[in-house]
This record gives C-alpha cells, sequence and structure tokens, in this order.
C-alpha cells in the first residue's frame, strides 16, 4: 500500500521555517515491536540526524505515514535542545548541542531533524560521533519523549 501524504504537507515551495517555539511539539515514530516493557531501547533512536515531524506544519498521526504496528510520540522543541560536554583527556573540552533543524522534503514540509553541533560551529556533525555522546544523547530523548 502507496502511503499519499494529505496536501497540507506538501512543500509546494514553502520555505524553511527554523523557528521553533520552546511550546511546539515534535513528534516522532516507534516501531511497536522493539517497546520493551514501555520503553523504547537506546540503541534504535537513530543518532545523530534522528527524524520527526513539527507540530506547526503536521497532525500527529503523520508521523506513522500510514504505517500500522507503530505508535507516535512526543516532545517540545524545548526539549530537543540540549548540550553535552567531553573532555577528550588533553584538557580540551567539545562541547556538544543537539537542535531541531527544519529539513522539508517534498512530501512532508513538516519533516524535521535533530541534529548534532559541535564547538558552536554553524554545521552540523556529519561523520562519526563517539559511543559516549551518543549514549548521552539518546538517553536524554528517552528521558523526555512520551507516548501520545
Amino acid at each position: 500500500m502507496t502511503y499519499n501524504p494529505p496536501s497540507y504537507l506538501k512543500r509546494n515551495g514553502r520555505p524553511l521555517d527554523n523557528i521553533f517555539l520552546d511550546e511546539e511539539q515534535l513528534f516522532y515514530r516507534v516501531e511497536d515491536a522493539i517497546i520493551e516493557d514501555g520503553k523504547i531501547p537506546p540503541a534504535t533512536i537513530k543518532f545523530p540526524n534522528t527524524s520527526m515531524n513539527r507540530e506547526k506544519y503536521s497532525e500527529p498521526e503523520d508521523v506513522l505515514e500510514g504505517k500500522s504496528g507503530h505508535s507516535v510520540y512526543k516532545m517540545k522543541a524545548s526539549q530537543a535542545r540540549c548540550t553535552h560536554q567531553t573532555d577528550g583527556g588533553d584538557g580540551r573540552i567539545t562541547a556538544y548541542d543537539l537542535k531541531p533543524v527544519h529539513d522539508p522534503v517534498e512530501d512532508n514540509y513538516s519533516h524535521t531533524e535533530l541534529r548534532l553541533f559541535k564547538n558552536n560551529e554553524n554545521r552540523h556533525v556529519t561523520g562519526r560521533v563517539s559511543s559516549n555522546v551518543k549514549r548521552e544523547f539518546r538517553n536524554e530523548l528517552l528521558r523526555v519523549l512520551s507516548p501520545l
């Protein structure tokens, strides 16, 4: 069965909108089969570049894309903004910031990714991320994600 998104999700040339109000909800799809005792296993969260939909341009169920056997989880945009610092062992501190970034695709204008930025750089991290950094951010996301 092919998913046919509602017309309001179509990009239709609309520009990026990276203004996220603190209270705006972000929606995340979770496969029901992986949920263990009501919890999402940390390793199942794709990180970095965690894909979500934003409330400003979609309804919660839109993140399901017509897929059965999945549930919707939510968090506030303010909860998606967090920082973690690591010590490289040589006295250098590296600061990582997680931020929501509007990343629309043609069939989903609401598409957003939680992206990782290093040391206040303007470009997000695209390479490998240490397992400690992944673990810290995944645990933070699990702390704030709640079922709809």
